[in-house]
């Protein structure tokens, strides 16, 4: 609900909106949970649950796809 009710208002304000969400679940599960910091892997307590390296490239890799999908002309 929540990411339809962003989505929607991004669309609303004409705001770019790319669902990374979608890419996770399209994962088997523990594909996607590799992707984020475990709970006691750094002593910074608030880095558990944000993306790891491997996660933020692939979020990188969607967000340059949909970029070049949405700002180039067709070939």
């Amino acid at each position: 609900d929540w990411m339809n009710f962003v989505e929607h208002t991004a669309r609303t304000h004409d705001i770019p909106f790319i669902n990374i969400m979608s890419e996770f679940q399209s994962m088997p599960r523990e594909d996607a949970v590799n992707l984020f910091i475990p709970s006691g892997k750094l002593k910074y307590p608030g880095a558990a649950g944000h993306l790891n390296d491997r996660g933020n490239e692939v979020v990188a890799k969607r967000i340059y796809k949909e970029l070049r999908t949405r700002l180039l002309p067709p070939q």
